[in-house]
């Protein structure tokens, strides 16, 4: 990302892209962007062409600045999200997202509906049996369900790949290890640990309450 530049999501569905080098500020302006409000942008720090939000509907959707939609002349307009997915439910939809900083087609998105989505993007259009359409796209490569309320903020470590602690509306903390082979090939599922150190399955045990909802 340009250090020059930095987003905003709005609740009239628009995102805007903000260049401190432009004079009123606005580089870029997507109207209606998602279909109803638009919650959160997060640039890729691995891919400074490349931004992803999320809203309301419960759509994430990734942008390439290169591509920004434009109206031409004859009134026609080009250009747009280069891909968009949907797991989180439409009601309350997606509070949160983030890339991961281990790898440019990693980004991870948190809901209303209390679950933490992780993606892959460069499984996008991979060849799917039947049983593994059914649990969702390709490119959906994770869903961790430990919460029991929406989840309001999460972060990526920045040392160890997999790692991520979450929080959600009801203060509640969980750090855990995607389990996925690009983590751990020998794994079968997400750990939790809490704050005691205990460690255990996604099922929501093992959790540590903290004294107010950020992270």
């Amino acid at each position: 990302m340009h250090p020059s530049l930095c987003g905003s999501a709005g609740e009239d569905r628009s995102l805007i892209l903000w260049d401190t080098r432009v004079a009123n500020g606005v580089a870029v302006q997507i109207a209606a962007a998602h279909v109803d409000e638009a919650t959160c942008i997060d640039f890729n720090v691995c891919n400074t062409h490349v931004f992803a939000s999320g809203g309301k509907d419960g759509v994430v959707k990734v942008w390439d600045l290169r591509c920004m939609p434009r109206t031409g002349v004859d009134g026609r307009t080009t250009g747009g999200a280069i891909h968009y997915a949907q797991e989180h439910e439409a009601d309350g939809g997606i509070m949160t997202l983030n890339w991961s900083p281990h790898g440019q087609a990693m980004l991870a998105t948190g809901g209303a509906d209390r679950k933490v989505c992780v993606w892959d993007f460069s499984k996008i259009g991979a060849a799917q049996t039947d049983a593994e359409a059914e649990e969702g796209p390709p490119e959906l490569s994770f869903v961790h369900k430990g919460h029991i309320e929406g989840i309001s903020d999460f972060s990526w470590n920045q040392n160890a790949p997999g790692v991520v602690a979450t929080v959600d509306e009801g203060n509640v903390l969980q750090v855990w290890k995607e389990r996925t082979e690009w983590t751990d090939p020998d794994a079968s599922t997400d750990v939790v640990v809490g704050g005691s150190g205990a460690v255990g399955t996604s099922d929501g045990h093992f959790l540590k309450r903290s004294g107010k909802n950020a992270l």
